[in-house]
């Protein structure tokens, strides 16, 4: 992985929170995808402990 994903990942958060009608707390927060963004997600959430749970 490049890590150009990873490096802008909390921007892509963030911008959901103040965009969209999320709930933006650690119990509320949530990663989904299919297939390679499956492994990609997974991989890059584990380096944020506190925003998903």
């Amino acid at each position: 992985m490049s890590g150009l994903f990873e490096s802008h990942f909390m921007d892509i958060v963030s911008f959901i929170e103040e965009n969209g009608k999320v709930m933006p707390h650690k119990e509320s927060g949530a990663t989904a995808s299919l297939s390679i963004g499956g492994f990609q997600i997974m991989h890059t959430s584990r380096y944020y402990p506190n925003t998903f749970d």
